[in-house]
C-alpha cells in the first residue's frame, strides 16, 4: 500500500525513517536529504508509531535549521508541531534552565549575554582586578574562559601551570567573571550548555524525569557537537537508547570552537548495538562537482568511508583560474558573474563567493561596485549587533531583568540624559564596596549622597523611567511593547532630531525590529513572550539572517556557507598559506580540517564551480608571491577546465602535481608524470634525484620562467634541489635576481 510519507524516499532514507528502537547513526553526505530524513522520521514516529509529540526531542545548531524543520514537520503532519521539543542546543538548554533556575541559584528571568556583552564584562572584571589590558588582551582572556567552559571546567576545577602567567590571569578573571554573571542574573552561551549538564548530573531524579519524558531524541549535525553537548545527550539517554544522530564527518569544520570529530567517529563505540545507515545519493550537485569534492576529501585519513553519487548529468567541468593578483582575480570573478547572469539564465542571488578569511572580501567589494554587481556580505555586522538594535534590546532586557548590569550601563545615558562616565564610576564604586547589583547601587548611591544633586536627579529620572516601563510592560503584548519602549525612551525623537542619512538608516532598522517582533508573535502565538524573543535574538547566527531570496551576490567565509547552497559558487584564494591557512600547517589534524572546509565549500555548488587564486597577493602592504593550494593538486585534471593564461603548479600529495598551459584552446595538464586510477583519482609518481633522494627540480638553465612581480625571464643557473632550490634569473630590463624555485612557474 502506498504511503506518501515513504514514497518520496530512496531506500536508505526509508530505512532510516522506519528504524525502530535503539541507537541510529545516519551518515548523511552533503546534499543527500538529511533534513527530509529527520522530518519524515519525526512524522513517522507520531503518525505510524503512535509516539506522543511531546515525547520527541529534536536538536539542531541554528534557528534557521530549527524553523525549517518545524515547518516541514507541520506540513507532513497537517497540524502544529508545537508540542514537539524542537530547537537549537542552546535554546533547549535555556528552556531547561529557566524551568529549574532556582536549583542553580538564578531567577527564570535571566539574561543571555552575547559575545559583545561577554567581552564587555571581561573588560570590566579585568579593570576591577587591576589586570593590565595591554599585556593581557581582553579578547584573548575571553577566549581562554571559553576554552575552560568547553572542557566543562568551572573556576574551581581550572588547574594551570604555575609558569603560565597568562593562564593564571585568565583563571582569576574567569572566577570573578562568573561571580559578576551570577550577580547580574545572566548566563553566557557556554553556561547554557554547562549548567544544563550540571543540572542533570547533580539531580538524579530530574535526570530520570527527562529520560522518561523524552523517549526519542534526534540530533542534526552531530559532527559539530562539543564535549558539553555530548555529555548532555549521554545524560538524556541513560534509560532509553533511542537516539538518532545525523551528520557527516567530512563536514566537521568547527574544531576551533570546540567541536569534537570523535563524537561521530566513535558513535558505535559509545552507543553499543548502533545501526549505521549511509546516505550517499546527492540531490544537489552535478557529477563533476561531486568528483572534485571526492578527490579532495578522500585524501583525509580520519574519516568514515563513503562516496557521494548522483543520477544527475555530468555537468560542466570545474573552472580553474590563476590570476596575476587578487585584483585580477576579482575582475575575473566579476566578468564571469556578468556572463552567468547575461547568458546562463542565473540571477545575482544564485551566485556566491566564498573565501577563507573575511579580509579577502575587499577586492571583490571594490570590483563589484565598479561592475555594478549588487552584493551582500554574510557574516558582517549582524542585524542584532547594530547599535540601535542592541540599545533597544538592552532596554527590553532590563525590563525583564533589572540586575543586568551590562545592559543597564549601556542604556543609562542613551539617549543622552546627562549621566556621564564619572557618575557611572561612582555608582560602580558603591556596587563594589557594598556588593550590590548595579540597579540597587544606583539607589544606594543617591541615599549615601555619593552623587551630586544634579547627577542624583538624573539618575532618579532614569530609575523612574525604567520603573514606569516595567509596570506598563506587564499589561502589553510583545508587539505593543517594543514600539512603546522606542517611543517612551526618546529614541525615536533622538534619531528624528539628528536628521542625517545615518539616522534615517537607523530608524529603518528600528522599524525592522518592530516588524521582526510582529512576525515573531504571528509565528509563535502564545509562546511569543519577551523572554523567548530576547533568547532568540541572543542566539541568532549569521546563517539565520541570510535570505536566499535576495537578488544579490552573496560574499561569505567558507565557514559561514555551511548549510547553504547555490547554483554557482566561486571558491577563491586557493593558495597555500591561505587555503589551507598558515595556522594549519603544523599539525596533520589541522590540515584535515582545512580539507574538510574545502569539501564543504565545493559541495555548496549545484551547477557551476570555480576555483580561483592569485599568483601574488598583498600581505601587510607588501606584494608576496603565492603557491597554488595543495587541494588543487588533489583533483584529477579530467574534472577541471584551466582558464589560466600562464601555467602554474599545484603541490599535490606528493609535492609534484603540475598544471600546464593552455594551447590551441585545449587544456594540457602536467608533464606525463601523473597517472590516474580507474576512478579518475590521481596517483602521484614524481621524479626524484638519484643521489639526494629529493624531488628533482623541473627547472633547467636556459628555461623561460614566470614570476608574478618580475614577469617572464630566463634561468641562468640553479643551486639546490626541488622547490627550495635557488634560481638565478635574468629578467629583461632588470639585474639578475636569485629567487626560490617555488615562486616560479615554467613557461612553455
Amino acid at each position: 500500500m502506498s504511503d506518501p510519507l515513504l514514497d518520496v524516499l530512496n531506500p536508505p532514507q526509508r530505512d532510516a525513517v522506519l528504524h525502530g528502537e535503539g541507537p541510529l547513526l545516519i551518515l548523511a553526505g552533503a546534499g543527500s536529504g538529511k533534513t527530509r530524513v529527520i522530518t519524515h522520521r519525526i512524522a513517522h514516529l507520531v503518525r505510524a508509531a503512535g509516539v506522543a509529540p511531546d515525547a520527541i526531542l529534536a536538536v539542531t545548531f541554528t534557528n534557521k535549521a530549527a524553523q525549517e524543520m518545524r515547518e516541514r514537520v507541520e506540513k507532513l503532519l497537517g497540524y502544529s508541531a508545537g508540542r514537539i521539543h524542537l530547537g537549537t542546543f542552546h535554546a533547549i538548554c535555556a528552556r531547561l534552565i529557566r524551568r529549574h533556575a532556582d536549583a542553580l541559584g538564578f531567577k527564570a528571568s535571566f539574561s543571555i549575554y552575547d559575545s559583545a556583552d561577554q567581552l564587555a564584562l571581561v573588560k570590566q572584571v579585568m579593570k576591577d582586578l587591576n589586570v593590565n589590558a595591554e599585556r593581557f588582551v581582553p579578547a584573548a582572556v575571553h577566549a581562554a574562559i571559553g576554552r575552560f567552559k568547553q572542557d566543562l571546567l568551572d573556576p574551581k576545577q581550572v588547574v594551570v601551570d604555575g609558569r603560565d602567567v597568562f593562564a593564571q590571569v585568565a583563571a582569576r578573571v574567569y572566577e570573578s567573571y562568573q561571580i559578576k554573571l551570577k550577580e547580574a542574573n545572566a548566563l553566557d552561551f557556554d553556561d547554557l550548555l554547562n549548567f544544563a549538564v550540571r543540572l542533570l548530573q547533580e539531580d538524579a531524579a530530574l535526570r530520570a524525569r527527562y529520560n522518561e519524558a523524552w523517549e526519542y531524541i534526534l540530533v542534526d549535525e552531530y559532527q559539530d557537537t562539543n564535549k558539553a553537548q555530548y555529555a548532555f545527550l549521554r545524560l538524556l539517554t541513560e534509560r532509553r537508547h533511542n537516539i538518532c544522530v545525523v551528520g557527516d564527518d567530512d563536514q566537521s569544520i568547527y574544531r576551533w570552537r570546540g567541536a569534537n570529530l570523535q563524537n561521530i567517529l566513535d558513535f558505535e563505540k559509545d552507543f553499543q548495538g548502533a545501526r549505521v545507515i549511509k546516505l550517499e545519493q546527492n540531490y544537489r550537485s552535478s557529477e563533476n562537482i561531486l568528483s572534485v569534492a571526492h578527490n579532495v576529501i578522500s585524501r583525509n585519513v580520519g574519516r568514515k568511508a563513503k562516496k557521494l553519487w548522483t543520477d544527475a548529468e555530468a555537468g560542466e567541468r570545474t573552472i580553474v583560474y590563476a590570476a596575476e593578483t587578487e585584483k585580477r582575480e576579482a575582475q575575473f570573478v566579476a566578468d564571469e558573474i556578468a556572463a552567468l547572469v547575461s547568458h546562463q539564465g542565473l540571477s545575482f542571488g544564485d551566485i556566491a563567493i566564498f573565501y577563507r578569511t573575511n579580509a579577502q572580501s575587499r577586492p571583490f567589494e571594490s570590483q563589484f561596485v565598479l561592475s555594478n554587481i549588487p552584493y551582500t556580505i554574510v557574516g558582517g555586522l549582524r542585524f542584532y549587533e547594530r547599535k540601535e538594535i542592541k540599545d533597544i534590546l538592552a532596554y527590553l532586557r532590563v525590563l525583564l531583568n533589572p540586575g543586568d548590569e551590562i545592559s543597564l550601563q549601556r542604556i543609562i545615558n542613551v539617549p543622552r540624559r546627562g549621566i556621564g562616565d564619572e557618575t557611572v564610576g561612582k555608582i560602580r564604586g558603591v556596587s563594589l564596596q557594598r556588593r550590590l547589583p548595579f540597579w540597587e547601587a544606583m539607589r544606594e548611591a543617591m541615599r549615601l549622597k555619593a552623587l551630586s544633586i544634579a547627577a542624583a536627579g538624573r539618575v532618579g529620572d532614569f530609575l523612574e523611567l525604567v520603573g514606569s516601563l516595567r509596570e506598563t510592560a506587564s499589561t502589553m503584548t510583545l508587539a505593543q511593547l517594543v514600539p512603546m519602549v522606542i517611543e517612551k525612551t526618546g529614541y525615536w525623537a533622538m534619531l528624528n532630531a539628528e536628521g542625517t542619512e545615518e539616522a534615517k538608516d537607523r530608524i529603518e532598522n528600528l522599524q525592522g525590529l518592530v516588524n521582526e517582533v510582529v512576525e515573531f508573535a504571528r509565528v509563535y502565538g502564545e509562546d511569543a513572550t519577551l523572554d523567548n524573543f530576547l533568547e532568540r535574538a541572543s542566539l541568532a547566527s549569521d546563517v539565520d539572517e541570510f535570505s536566499e531570496s535576495r537578488e544579490r551576490v552573496a560574499l561569505m567565509t567558507v565557514h559561514a556557507a555551511k548549510g547553504l547552497e547555490f547554483p554557482a559558487v566561486f571558491l577563491t584564494g586557493m593558495e597555500e598559506q591561505l587555503f589551507p591557512h598558515s595556522r594549519a600547517m603544523d599539525a596533520p589534524e589541522d590540515i584535515e580540517e582545512e580539507r574538510r572546509l574545502a569539501y564543504v565549500g565545493i559541495t555548496r555548488a549545484r551547477r557551476r564551480l570555480y576555483l580561483t587564486l592569485a599568483r601574488s597577493r598583498m600581505v601587510f602592504g607588501q606584494t608576496k608571491a603565492t603557491r597554488p593550494s595543495r587541494f588543487l593538486g588533489d583533483v584529477s585534471p579530467s574534472y577541471l577546465d584551466d582558464r589560466s593564461a600562464i601555467p602554474f603548479r599545484a603541490a599535490g600529495p606528493s609535492g609534484g602535481f603540475r598544471f600546464g598551459a593552455r594551447q590551441l584552446g585545449a587544456t594540457r595538464f602536467g608533464s606525463g608524470e601523473e597517472a590516474f586510477d580507474g576512478d579518475g583519482e590521481p596517483s602521484y609518481e614524481p621524479t626524484y634525484d638519484a643521489e639526494t633522494g629529493e624531488a628533482a627540480s623541473p627547472f633547467q638553465p636556459g628555461m623561460k620562467v614566470f614570476h608574478p612581480s618580475f614577469g617572464v625571464g630566463k634561468i641562468v643557473s640553479i643551486v639546490g634541489q626541488g622547490e627550495e632550490a635557488k634560481v638565478t634569473v635574468l629578467f629583461p630590463g632588470a639585474p639578475m635576481k636569485k629567487i626560490m624555485a617555488r615562486f616560479l612557474q615554467p613557461v612553455n
